[in-house]
């Protein structure tokens, strides 16, 4: 099917016929790259067409619908009949529709784009008569910020559903510079950088990990002693232990059956609370 752009009204008939598979969510993302920057119109979808079948092997571009531009009026595409399952949320794409927009939402301005999704969204659950929770985030599912986060679940919730009590755009998270996170909490060690490396009072670290000052039974070799602090001397062993919090990011590893894979959190509201 030819990606086209579409008004709402376009949309609204294209949705029209009965979807035989169920619908029961529609999962918002973002593309984070290609940025808002980056974007060239319909040349864009088509690349990222091409990457998803030639590059990830689906069958087609794995979002139903985009948003995309710097104008109201060419800003939703039609990517992939709503028939059809999609490929965008793992195991989860049977009963779902995806809308992917694109821009990097953790940097970039979200309003213009959330808006033009909220109207599509909007389409969407009255076509197939779904309520506000059926509205999902792709961070609800997998270890990511997608659609970013300068984006509200909740405020998007009511900007589709037409109660709006916030603005979609978020502030930045207010988390500190430097901070270890254990379970989504915030541990109070008192970390610090020294020479590039984290170090922190282990005490207070070990007791939030539930296993006492010798840290899980690792040597102390590995740890540099100054007033009760330590710094672990390899990083990346310690990712599937506890996340770090530097310059505003969450860390953590997870092991998907081949190898430890790390990717970013970030636990100041509820739905990004993964651990």
């Amino acid at each position: 099917m030819p990606i086209k752009q579409m008004s709402l009204a376009q949309i609204k008939d294209f949705i029209k016929p009965p979807a035989p598979r169920g619908i029961e969510e529609v999962v918002l993302h973002h593309t984070w790259s290609p940025t808002i920057a980056q974007y060239r119109g319909q040349a864009t979808w088509e690349g990222i067409r091409n990457y998803h079948v030639n590059e990830n092997g689906w069958s087609d571009i794995g979002y139903h619908f985009g948003v995309g531009g710097e104008s109201r009026e060419r800003l939703l595409w039609k990517l992939r009949p709503v028939t059809k399952s999609g490929a965008h949320v793992l195991n989860r794409n049977q009963h779902t529709i995806g809308v992917g927009m694109i821009g990097n939402f953790d940097v970039e301005d979200p309003t213009l784009s959330v808006h033009a999704a909220a109207g599509l969204v909007r389409l969407l659950v009255d076509r197939f008569k779904l309520a506000a929770h059926n509205i999902r985030f792709h961070r609800e599912f997998e270890n990511k910020s997608c659609p970013g986060i300068r984006v509200s679940l909740a405020a998007f919730r009511e900007l589709v559903m037409g109660t709006p009590q916030g603005d979609v755009a978020d502030p930045w998270p207010t988390i500190p510079a430097l901070a270890v996170v254990l379970g989504g909490k915030v541990v109070d060690c008192s970390p610090k950088l020294v020479n590039g490396r984290l170090a922190v009072l282990l005490a207070p670290l070990a007791i939030a990990c539930g296993i006492g000052n010798e840290l899980m039974g690792v040597t102390m070799a590995g740890w540099w002693h100054t007033n009760g602090y330590g710094f672990v001397a390899e990083a990346q062993d310690w990712f599937g232990y506890f996340g770090w919090i530097i310059d505003g990011r969450v860390w953590r590893t997870e092991d998907l059956g081949d190898g430890m894979v790390v990717r970013r959190l970030y636990p100041q509201r509820k739905e990004w609370m993964t651990l």
